[in-house]
């Protein structure tokens, strides 16, 4: 029994698996080799036809007679290359497209485990790439060979041991042109002429790129565990985490929120920004959609929203009693009926029905009445430490002068009123709900 047949045949394994099969000699070996050391196991071969090249149909087809020969269940999709957002690299966009099919087969058909055939020298490569491209120090362990539902039997071996059993298994396979084409690819670059290099200086240039790969695994789980009691800090106390372990932290935290595309280079102007005491209220840019948001000792994540932009998409509109009308996406109602449960609500006290009310976003020269005097929009915001990039988002209700205030909506769900109408005594005379 070879070493391959033998560590798929020791490993625990579920009833039912996903394998990913190209046609390449990799995958080949990799379903055939299951097949033969766990013949008990259910499998599907799942293959995506990329159709870069006019011999892509001709590759879904021998992968669909292998499975047929095999006995196992076959699934193919087809991907488009003209779509895609262009926020990645077509490379980038396929390989999320496949992992994607495979997951969504895996939960149709109640799959334990998705195989893909990525061995040795992928492995050196990714870790190459990844330490030529910049990014986090985790990332130079390259790939896991097991984690939930995505698993790599073949990570140990190298190409040159998976190219061995092939042939002494009299296997066959598709060759991929393209795969020889160092221009192609970063990756081919790396496969064809840096690794090859590497391997005349030090023949086991590969495995000690691996080996180094799993030291840093091991390094970063350490890791992960002494910054685990630090995470819930993060939110709401980050001046109380110790300052070795910030960095850490942050990345393990933004992970945990699901940003794992934080630069190394990001990560010291990041830090400074939290860090700074003198600017307590702010964001910063992470990019793919994302802005860390601080104000005071809370921090935030999030995501798909612009709040350097002034947000005054929405016109005001004005309501009357009873009439809904819509506001940033919103219904909204001026009532004097008591509002049903589960609806959001403000008590409005004193206000005559007979004239309308203004809903809009606040404006810097509004300002809010008190007792002897009046308050500006803005200096009535830095009081209630609203965070800077949400002060052009509140809500104000005026009525008559527009921009004296009658009522002002704090993003954290609180209203503030004049005090001509705090001081009136009946407050559930109507309401304003949305």
């Amino acid at each position: 029994m070879t070493d391959i047949l033998r560590t798929i045949k020791q490993d625990n394994w579920p009833k039912r698996v996903i394998i990913g099969v190209s046609g390449g000699v990799d995958s080949v070996v990799l379903l055939q080799a299951f097949c033969k050391a766990q013949p008990g196991v259910q499998v599907t071969v799942a293959h995506v036809n990329y159709h870069f090249r006019p011999e892509s149909d001709q590759d879904a087809a021998f992968v669909a007679d292998l499975a047929q020969r095999l006995g196992v269940g076959y699934q193919q999709v087809d991907y488009d290359p003209q779509k895609g957002d262009g926020g990645a690299g077509l490379e980038g966009r396929a390989r999320d497209f496949r992992y994607q099919f495979f997951t969504d087969l895996a939960h149709q058909q109640g799959a334990g485990a998705i195989l893909v055939a990525h061995q040795a020298d992928d492995q050196a490569e990714t870790v190459l790439l990844n330490l030529i491209r910049g990014g986090q120090l985790a990332q130079l362990a390259g790939m896991i060979r097991s984690r939930p539902l995505i698993r790599r039997p073949l990570l140990n071996f190298s190409r040159a041991e998976i190219l061995t059993f092939a042939r002494g298994q009299q296997l066959s396979w598709r060759e991929d042109v393209t795969n020889q084409d160092p221009d192609y690819t970063a990756r081919n670059r790396l496969r064809l002429d840096i690794l090859p290099a590497l391997a005349e200086l030090n023949a086991g240039a590969v495995d000690h790129i691996n080996d180094f790969a799993r030291q840093i695994a091991d390094q970063q789980a350490v890791i992960d565990a002494a910054v685990k009691p630090y995470l819930s800090l993060v939110a709401n106390h980050w001046d109380q985490i110790p300052v070795i372990w910030r960095p850490a932290t942050l990345k393990a935290w933004l992970n945990q929120a699901g940003f794992y595309q934080l630069k190394e280079t990001q990560l010291k102007p990041l830090l400074n920004f939290l860090d700074n005491s003198e600017r307590p209220n702010g964001y910063y840019d992470l990019g793919q959609g994302y802005q860390l948001v601080k104000s005071y000792q809370k921090i935030a994540l999030n995501r798909g929203k612009n709040f350097t932009k002034k947000s005054q998409d929405s016109r005001a509109v004005m309501l009357k009693l009873n009439e809904q009308e819509v506001f940033a996406g919103h219904p909204i109602i001026w009532t004097d009926q008591r509002p049903k449960a589960g609806k959001k609500a403000i008590a409005i006290k004193g206000l005559s029905p007979e004239k309308s009310l203004t809903l809009r976003y606040g404006r810097p020269n509004d300002y809010l009445p008190f007792a002897g005097g009046h308050q500006s929009l803005r200096r009535l915001l830095i009081n209630e430490k609203v965070p800077a990039q949400l002060r052009n988002q509140v809500w104000v209700l005026t009525q008559g002068d527009q921009d004296q205030l009658i009522a002002l909506g704090l993003p954290s769900g609180k209203w503030r009123f004049s005090s001509e109408l705090a001081d009136q005594v009946d407050p559930e005379q109507q309401w304003l709900v949305w």
